[in-house]
């Protein structure tokens, strides 16, 4: 990239560089809180619950239980899948559109109305969006097996117990993606939208991750 393109549009970069150390910061922070105590971070809390639940369920031999309650894990994922399909188009959609950077940039404070610019902020939020649906994929795909797994009676409680913690790690991460991907979206409007709506976005996280009882 061009050294005065960067400096022209520093202020944005700088933004972007925000946005991922605050994201970086806050999850660190909040494993942090779940290994001092499981109990005050809802990730922390639902990975114990699991491992009880998947000992409970090979315990008693109920297949049908666990692979029903997999399946009902599993249609949730599957509509943020198919949301994110619709976003990825959506955001395709954008990048044809020559005259969005003109009238979206109308609310940026620093004036800036880079096509360039505009096309990487774009390729930010496309490829946060395919990160997304990957991991979505991944968390698909795990839970079916873990379904298979629960189902055999001979299946170990440890390998239940890891594909349905890695399915459900792939399906958080995807979430998380939505929640990276929401600042990206105002940063059409500019940088200073972006670093508020990152700030939002982190006050809205700390509400959904700490635990309903430690609110």
């Amino acid at each position: 990239m061009d050294t005065a393109w960067l400096q022209e549009n520093r202020w944005d970069f700088a933004a972007l560089l925000f946005h991922a150390l605050a994201f970086v910061v806050y999850r660190r922070v909040q494993h942090w809180r779940g290994q001092r105590d499981p109990m005050a971070t809802l990730q922390s809390q639902q990975a114990e619950l699991r491992t009880r639940w998947v000992a409970e369920v090979l315990e008693a031999n109920n297949g049908i239980l666990g692979v029903q309650t997999l399946r009902n894990v599993m249609s949730g994922v599957l509509f943020f899948a198919s949301n994110t399909t619709f976003l990825v188009i959506g955001t395709l959609t954008l990048t044809a559109n020559r005259a969005l950077r003109e009238t979206w940039g109308l609310l940026d404070l620093g004036g800036s109305r880079s096509a360039q610019l505009f096309q990487f902020k774009l390729l930010v939020l496309l490829f946060t969006l395919l990160v997304a649906f990957y991991c979505f994929i991944g968390a698909i795909r795990l839970f079916s097996h873990a379904s298979l797994s629960i189902a055999t009676k001979s299946a170990s409680a440890d390998v239940v117990r890891a594909q349905v913690d890695d399915a459900w790690r792939y399906q958080g991460l995807g979430v998380r993606c939505y929640y990276f991907a929401g600042p990206v979206l105002f940063w059409l409007f500019g940088a200073l939208w972006f670093v508020l709506a990152t700030l939002g976005v982190l006050v809205l996280m700390q509400a959904f991750d700490s635990a309903p009882t430690r609110r």
